[in-house]
């Protein structure tokens, strides 16, 4: 019967043989869901540096980790920024770390990778908060003149 004592019209079509035995298969508890980690490992073939930079207009300064690949640059160079919430340079989030996975591939491909902390989050000055994606070009352009400082890249 419905809410409303209405009849319920539960329609039914037939199930082919192969979805009736698979829907008889009693079901096994899932394990619990965890993040794969995909985490490089030392030694890495590159240099990585801890790093700082400013931004000026926000009076902030900025911390971050740049990897450089083995060899005479210049190089070409990536910067990544989280920007999708509180996230430190690796953009950690559970068990994983995908900028870590990322620079490291990067890298490994011959390409300097500046990864940042948001503002407020790890070593980076400033706060976070809702801000406003001026924010974020400001942040990247500080991380733009601070690659032009460096010959490697």
């Amino acid at each position: 019967m419905g809410s409303q004592g209405e009849e319920e019209v539960v329609a039914r079509a037939p199930l082919s043989p192969l979805l009736s035995a698979a829907l008889a298969v009693p079901a096994r508890p899932s394990p619990p869901l965890e993040a794969a980690p995909q985490e490089p490992a030392a030694p890495f073939p590159y240099t990585a540096e801890d790093v700082s930079f400013d931004n000026r207009a926000a009076e902030i300064k900025l911390a971050g980790t740049l990897t450089i690949p083995p060899g005479k640059g210049p190089f070409p160079a990536v910067i990544l920024i989280p920007r999708s919430g509180p996230f430190d340079r690796d953009e950690r989030l559970l068990n994983h770390r995908p900028f870590f996975v990322l620079a490291d591939y990067l890298t490994r491909a011959g390409i300097a990778v500046l990864r940042a902390d948001v503002r407020g989050v790890g070593k980076s000055g400033g706060k976070f908060g809702a801000s406003p994606m001026d924010d974020s070009a400001g942040d990247t352009e500080a991380a733009i003149a601070y690659l032009k400082t460096r010959s490697e890249v």
